[in-house]
């Protein structure tokens, strides 16, 4: 195992102690505005801590329980995809237009998330949007295997091209 904070949530704790912080129930309250904003259009990035409908980012470890497989599963994906950001592994190429900036809070709305198996989507969706509009049978039970899903992870990019004559 490359890193064992992903497998438990105490070692996650003692590496992002601000857990404790956004762990609050008034902060935990917002969230619902970044579930509507996720449904509705893109999540608000300044709830850093929120996933829109799938919960709370923290802690940053691969546990959920939620209410459907599908959308603990995509939950697990964006959990990991704010990990990457909080360690300074994955650089914001959306937001400068020359470079990445190196930021330990992710912008959710420079990335969008894309089921690939067990059954392939047909569109992407941001990160936050509930299951029950993009889900349906993309998990057929009684396949074995179908407990393994792929995410393909798009994430925007600003290009900096500069002029020639």
């Amino acid at each position: 195992e490359i890193d064992p904070s992903w497998n438990d949530d105490l070692l996650a704790f003692l590496i992002n102690p601000e857990a404790i912080l956004f762990g609050n129930p008034v902060l935990q309250m917002a969230c619902m505005a970044d579930s509507v904003a996720a449904n509705t259009s893109t999540p608000i990035d300044l709830l850093f801590w929120c996933m829109g409908s799938w919960g709370s980012s923290y802690p940053l470890t691969g546990n959920k329980t939620n209410d459907t497989y599908i959308q603990d599963n995509a939950a697990i994906a964006g959990k990991f995809l704010y990990k990457m950001t909080r360690e300074l592994l994955l650089w914001d190429y959306g937001t400068n237009v020359c470079g990445p900036v190196i930021w330990p809070v992710w912008t959710k709305n420079n990335f969008r998330m894309h089921i690939m198996k067990p059954v392939r989507d047909f569109t992407c969706h941001p990160i936050g949007r509930s299951g029950l509009i993009w889900s349906s049978m993309k998990n057929p039970s009684p396949v074995p295997g179908n407990d393994n899903f792929n995410w393909v992870m798009f994430r925007r990019k600003l290009c900096c091209i500069g002029w020639s004559p």
